[in-house]
This record gives structure tokens, C-alpha cells and sequence, in this order.
């Protein structure tokens, strides 16, 4: 996983163009904000955000076509060259004004600490804004990866689908960010391998407990939407006498901690809360749900409609940019399929290692978390009533799509030879390098990297 990871994930934290992620000029503010032990953000007129460098405020109104980053589908050049020059420009930290990042100031400070110590370390060189944004995105893609590479690791079976979701264009394309997306991706698979680990051995030892509690505080601090992963554990070990008091105690100290954690931050930063859309009306919307469930059943299967969901797939397979990048050629999405079929049909027989019930559980979790997310949309996104749900985006999903794969490897019937494991992640491999091929060639064209500047 790690090569993998720096094969894809390292040359994109350059050929990506600055802020060309979702929110990536929000992200940079606030992890250079806690660079600076400032844990909370302020509040002005209204809008989360703080005081911040100007040298910082002005690179991104350089390298950002439109505020926040929010171009339109005719995408501008943006030559390496012209990017690069920017490299000399001083940080001045000293002269600083009001940056808004209404989008990030809420979040857990956790989940930007690689981020942080990368751009920490970029200060204490005395280098200027652009390389600060770089460091952060260094450091922030090789914690990521190393947190999946552990993920891999510590799963006890069905590896290769902790590799699949890992290597997916979309996740490699966060990782290489200054984006939350990469903690919260890594995190999540992370916390998958170790409870099912632990769920397999049935035994939940402390520093497992330890491990489950932190990378699902990082989770629901960051997204409560996923926090039905930390019950992934829960079956069918409950129903079995001798292992059910451990696992109660387990989960029980998981919950405490992850979802007490998560519920201190949210309390402790509430005045630095601001709505993202001018739109939505959080209380009246949840009024409304209770007061008309039938009509926001109705919003979800508007919502879910099947062209609707090819672009939720298409979205965790890599949507890049600011979901204006359409990989190339488009053949690249049907890959994970491909791959996650040549696991299925060849992979491990897991009929031995889950039950039936346990697969069926992960599925209900896996829909759960969705619900979840556009249930969390609908509040703070959508007007009051509103008869669909806007601004989902199929990378909120991937956190959820291991555990998806493993439920779905437990139905798969055993083709092949003996050997079939090996031809599985042999074939994977080379699946996850013609992704990463096609990954750098889209950026490259999409963006017109080496155009004259």
C-alpha cells in the first residue's frame, strides 16, 4: 500500500494546481491557524475564520480563478510554471487580516495536524506561503498513507479491498491535498481493519481500544454521519455468551470516547458554526422532517434515482477538481469494478471468517452512514421542504466502501486456482497503476500543466 500510495498520491501533491480541491483555500487557513496553537476559530459578522497572513489571502486570489476556488466547467489553464513562480513570494506573518473559512473552522483541530506540523516546519525554514502550502500538503498525504499501509496491515483477512478503496483516484487525489477528507478516508479504514480484527480473534485488547477510540474520534469530530462504523464490531459476537460482556465493554468505551470527544468539540466550538448555504435553515428543516417524514422519504428517492446514483459511483471513483474533472479516458471507471470483481470471483473465501449476519450487518451500517449523509445535507445544505437533496458528492461515501466490499466479498463464490489469492492482487496491482497513469494524465490535460504560462 505504501508504494502504491507514493506511486499515485505524491506526484499529485504538485501536478495538482493549488485550491483545486473542494475547499482546499478553507483547509490551508485553518491548518495554518493551528499551526499557530490557535484551536478555535473566530467568528465576524456572522462567519467563522481568523486572522491570517495576507501574503496566504493573496496566493489564493492569485491561484483561485474565483473565490473559494468555485470555477466553472470551462477550466482555465494553470501552467506549473506560472504556479511556481510564486515560490518567492514572503510569508510576512506579521501582517495578517480576517480570512473567512466558514467551511473548516468547526473542525476538529485532530484532524489537521499533519497538515500543521508541515507547515510549522515550513515557518521555522522562514519559507513564503506557497511553500507552506506544500509541506502541508506532504505531511498530510504521508500520514494518510501511512495510516492506510496500517489498515492493510492489521486486516486480518480481505486485504485487498482495504488496497482497492486505498488506491481509489479519488482518495490518492485527497490524500495529496491539504483536505480533512485524507484523515477522515484513512481513519476510517483504519478503524474497519482493527475492529474486524479484533471482532476475528474476539478479543479487544487496550491498545486496539486505544487505537478504535482516537481514529473514531477523528471520524464522528469531523463527520458524525459515520458514526455507525463504530458499531461494526457489535455481530455476531453479542449473541455469543462468552464473548458478548467484552464486546458490550468495548464498544461501550469506544462510544464513550468517540462520540464524547466529538460531542465536547462541537459544544466548545458552536460559536464558530456558520451556515455554508444562505439557503438552508437547520431548526425549521429538522421541523419539517418531523413534521412531514412522508415528504422527506420522498426526498431521498428523489434523491437516490439510478442516473443519480451512477453519478454518486463515478464521484467515489474520482470526480476531481472541484467535481469538474472527468477522468480520462473515461474506461477508468469501470476499473474498481473490475477489480473488485477479479477479488470477488478469485480473492479469499470468506465464508469461513463472517456469518452471514455479520455480512448483512455491515450492509445495514453502510446504508445507515448514507442515510446519514444526506440526512445531514438536507438540514444544513437544502431549503425548508425542499424535494431533493443537494450537494451530495461521492467521495462522502468512500469511508464506508470497505466495509461495503467485505460484506459483499462474503457472498462471492470460489473460482480459479489454488493460487487465486495471488492472481487476484497481482491483477489488482496493475488495475491501481493504470488508475494512477490515467489520474496524472487527466490532471495534467485537464489543467494544461505545462501550456505556457
Amino acid at each position: 500500500m505504501i508504494v502504491l500510495g507514493v506511486i499515485g498520491a505524491i506526484p499529485l501533491i504538485l501536478l495538482t494546481p493549488p485550491f483545486q480541491v473542494p475547499d482546499e483555500i478553507q483547509h490551508f487557513f485553518r491548518a495554518y491557524e493551528i499551526s499557530e496553537f490557535r484551536i478555535h476559530a473566530q467568528a465576524q459578522n456572522g462567519v467563522g475564520g481568523d486572522a491570517i497572513p495576507k501574503s496566504m489571502i493573496q496566493l489564493s486570489a492569485s491561484l483561485a480563478p474565483l473565490p473559494n476556488g468555485d470555477i466553472s466547467y470551462s477550466l482555465p489553464p494553470f501552467p506549473l510554471r506560472t504556479t511556481l513562480s510564486h515560490l518567492s513570494t514572503p510569508l510576512q506573518a506579521g501582517d495578517t487580516a480576517f480570512a473567512r473559512f466558514p467551511g473548516s473552522a468547526y473542525y476538529s483541530p485532530i484532524a489537521y495536524l499533519p497538515q500543521a506540523l508541515g507547515i510549522a516546519v515550513a515557518r521555522a525554514l522562514g519559507l513564503g506561503p506557497l511553500y507552506l502550502f506544500y509541506f502541508g500538503r506532504l505531511f498530510n498525504c504521508l500520514s494518510a498513507l501511512m495510516l492506510a499501509a496500517w489498515a492493510v496491515y492489521r486486516m486480518p483477512f480481505a486485504k485487498e479491498i482495504v488496497i482497492l478503496v486505498g488506491s481509489l483516484p479519488m482518495s490518492l487525489y485527497l490524500f495529496a491535498s491539504l483536505s480533512a477528507d485524507a484523515s477522515v478516508i484513512s481513519c476510517a479504514l483504519l478503524f474497519t481493519a482493527i475492529s474486524i480484527s479484533a471482532q476475528s480473534r474476539g478479543e479487544w485488547n487496550r491498545s486496539d481500544l486505544i487505537v478504535l477510540s482516537v481514529t473514531g474520534a477523528i471520524l464522528c469530530s469531523l463527520k458524525p454521519v459515520y458514526a455507525p462504523l463504530l458499531i461494526a464490531g457489535l455481530i455476531p459476537g453479542l449473541f455469543r455468551r462468552s464473548e458478548a460482556p467484552g464486546i458490550i465493554r468495548a464498544h461501550v468505551t469506544i462510544l464513550l470516547i468517540s462520540l464524547g470527544a466529538t460531542a465536547a468539540w462541537l459544544i466548545s466550538t458552536r460559536s464558530a458554526m456558520t451556515l455554508p448555504h444562505s439557503g438552508a435553515n437547520p431548526p425549521l428543516q429538522m421541523h419539517f422532517i418531523a413534521s412531514h417524514p412522508a415528504a422527506f422519504v420522498r426526498a431521498i428517492e428523489h434523491t437516490i434515482f439510478p442516473a443519480r446514483l451512477f453519478y454518486f459511483f463515478i464521484g467515489s471513483v474520482g470526480i476531481l477538481g472541484w467535481a469538474n474533472v472527468i477522468l480520462q479516458p473515461i474506461l477508468v471507471y469501470a476499473l474498481p469494478v473490475l477489480s473488485f470483481a477479479l477479488v470477488w470471483l478469485l480473492g479469499p473465501n470468506l465464508k469461513a471468517r463472517l456469518t452471514v449476519l455479520q455480512s448483512l450487518w455491515y450492509l445495514v451500517l453502510v446504508i445507515l452512514s448514507g442515510l446519514l449523509v444526506m440526512t445531514a445535507l438536507y438540514v444544513t445544505w437544502c431549503q425548508v421542504g425542499q424535494n431533493r437533496i443537494e450537494g451530495i458528492q461521492g467521495r462522502y461515501f468512500i469511508p464506508t466502501l470497505a466495509l461495503a466490499g467485505i460484506a459483499g466479498l462474503r457472498w462471492a463464490p470460489i473460482l480459479g486456482p489454488e493460487n487465486g489469492k495471488w492472481v487476484a492482487l497481482t491483477g489488482l496491482i496493475g488495475i491501481i497503476l493504470i488508475q494512477v497513469a490515467a489520474t496524472d494524465f487527466t490532471v495534467i490535460q485537464a489543467f494544461r500543466l505545462f501550456s505556457p504560462g
